[in-house]
């Protein structure tokens, strides 16, 4: 898939998000900060706003200036529900990791996860996502090959009713 129409995949998935009709309460409006290993950055944070019960923005920010800006849709997320299934698109910008202490190129990649989610009842949350991962060049490390994933732990702030 080529990447501009990744892109516009990401920007359709936002725009849905952010105009869709909710009628349920609950998970809308929170937020979760994420330790992240593996995925776009390979290492870093990931912030998750969720707009209402099915859709959620995403970005985050890594080791060597990575980053990625991306949606998710959950199909089965209700109030009473604490796993949660989703897809999603991420669009990033990477930077290649010479392990002998510089940095080398930046590209872009397009990360596809369909993940799992689990929010425990006072907040922590984890997130296990794997998926296709599409990158200009193979750079041999785990953020560029053709199937990435990513394991994410931390708090989800809920929004006050």
């Amino acid at each position: 898939m080529p990447f501009n129409r990744c892109v516009i995949l990401v920007i359709l998935l936002i725009q849905g998000a952010l105009f869709a009709q909710d009628r349920t309460s609950g998970i809308a409006g929170s937020a979760s900060l994420l330790g992240q290993l593996g995925g776009a950055e390979a290492l870093g944070v990931h912030l998750n706003y969720n707009i209402n019960q099915k859709f959620s923005v995403n970005a985050g920010f890594g080791v060597g200036f990575s980053c990625h800006a991306g949606a998710n849709y959950y199909f089965n997320r209700k109030p009473a529900k604490k796993a949660f299934f989703y897809i999603g698109a991420q669009v990033g910008s990477i930077r290649e990791w010479n392990f002998l202490g510089d940095w080398g190129d930046r590209q872009a990649i397009v990360y596809v996860p369909i993940g799992f989610e689990f929010m425990a009842h006072k907040g922590l949350t984890l997130q296990i996502d794997a998926g296709p991962n599409i990158a200009a060049e193979n750079w041999s490390q785990t953020n560029t090959g053709v199937i990435s994933a990513s394991l994410k732990i931390g708090y989800t702030f809920r929004r006050k009713s």
